[in-house]
């Protein structure tokens, strides 16, 4: 009887958790993103990834999508390679300021804002 309660308690507990995954809120998925986004950028402004790979061409693409601030670099057939400092800086400071506005928009695969995904 004991081992039976216990068991129904553990497996509840479990679906309980699982549940919780489930409903992550999108404001940890974006806040990873962006967290990614900047750490990727951080270490090309500091010299410590020389990588001219397309993954940083895509996160330069996406903050120039969503905060309209657009790099200093010049752009490729590709997408654009380059920001400035300043550039990085501005996006860092667009995103504390517009975060609550951002949402995850799963038919696109995306980050978009409020605004965006309305339209």
């Amino acid at each position: 009887m004991i081992k039976s309660i216990i068991a129904l308690l553990v497996m509840g507990s479990c679906s309980i958790c699982h549940g919780q995954e489930m409903e992550m809120p999108e404001s940890i998925k974006i806040d990873s993103m962006f967290t990614y986004y900047f750490d990727v950028l951080d270490s090309y402004v500091d010299k410590t990834d020389t990588d001219r790979s397309a993954g940083r061409i895509q996160i330069i693409s996406n903050l120039e999508r969503l905060s309209g601030i657009l790099a200093d670099g010049d752009g490729t057939y590709v997408g654009k390679l380059d920001f400035s400092r300043k550039n990085l800086l501005d996006w860092k400071d667009w995103y504390s300021i517009h975060k609550e506005e951002l949402v995850w928009n799963n038919e696109k695969k995306q980050v978009d804002t409020r605004k965006t995904k309305m339209k």
